[in-house]
């Protein structure tokens, strides 16, 4: 999931001045997903730990030590080699640890080279964590564009910018497709979890020569053999698309609604079981029957 405080991320790894970065916000914004995913994608070496469950280190972290000595500990934790530059350090929950500042702090001055970065559930207290000794970065909940990005729309989010940079009123369609998306938006919120909750989808293949179909409004057109088209509209609160002419997407923010429409779309032309022409769930395996042939 792409989130923007990525781009700070990758400029904070650069810059030779980084201080030790502390990601605050609320629960359930995608602290901990944002830093490990950055971490796997960026460096060699992601270490983390999680000081709310990990009391050992929690203990070990309360009382005063060495900085050298804590940052061979915290990689024993770990488990993984601690190198500067090419490996990062995550401390989960550090409101745990009321003097957490103040190591930090210790560990920057005397190995700058570390990269390491905490994770805070709240807002940090600005008189412990100055920003003359920390960078300090705040994950909201995802904005519009970013809940665009989740659900792959990039043509449209590409659109929305160039025509609001110019302003230049968008074609009715296009409208009408930003309008139902931030409605979207409205319905589900910006928290990952609920987004992650919407993005299950169902996908459905056609399969058999000359079957496709495609997206016209909120209309699913399907040739499927027959001498017309088939017509679906997308019901309250579900959206198909497709991917290519063969592949058709159902979602929406009910899980037991997007099942229930993709199998009414499956059941305008079911796949048949001797060569499996028709519509079939992405994951289904069709069992095959072997075709009658005359007596000779």
């Amino acid at each position: 999931m792409r989130r923007k405080c990525t781009d700070f991320l990758i400029y904070w790894k650069k810059n030779p001045g980084r201080k030790p970065l502390i990601l605050q916000g609320l629960r359930q914004t995608g602290k901990t997903w944002l830093l490990m995913d950055f971490g796997n994608k960026q460096y060699e070496h992601t270490l983390y730990i999680n000081l709310e469950t990990d009391r050992s280190a929690a203990d070990y972290l309360s009382v005063s030590h060495d900085p050298q000595e804590v940052l061979l500990f915290l990689e024993t934790c770990a488990g993984k080699p601690l190198r500067p530059a090419s490996s990062l350090l995550i401390l989960d929950n550090i409101q745990c640890i009321p003097q957490i500042s103040t190591l930090l702090t210790s560990i920057a001055l005397d190995f700058p080279q570390y990269h390491i970065a905490s994770i805070y559930k709240g807002v940090v207290n600005s008189d412990s964590f100055s920003v003359h000794d920390f960078d300090i970065l705040t994950l909201y909940p995802l904005d519009f564009e970013e809940f665009l990005w989740a659900n792959a729309e990039f043509a449209l989010t590409r659109e929305i910018r160039n025509h609001f940079s110019d302003f230049n009123p968008m074609g009715k369609k296009l409208h009408e497709k930003a309008l139902s998306q931030f409605r979207l938006y409205l319905i589900i919120g910006g928290m990952p979890a609920a987004i992650m909750e919407y993005k299950k989808e169902k996908k459905l293949l056609l399969v058999g020569v000359g079957y496709k179909a495609e997206k016209k409004g909120n209309k699913l057109v399907m040739n499927l053999g027959f001498s017309h088209p088939v017509v679906m509209t997308d019901p309250e609160g579900i959206e198909t698309e497709m991917d290519g002419q063969n592949i058709i997407i159902v979602k929406g923010i009910d899980k037991e609604k997007v099942g229930q429409y993709a199998a009414e779309i499956r059941e305008k032309r079911k796949p048949e079981p001797y060569k499996g022409k028709g519509i079939k769930y992405a994951d289904e395996v069709i069992r095959r029957k072997v075709g009658k042939t005359g007596k000779k």
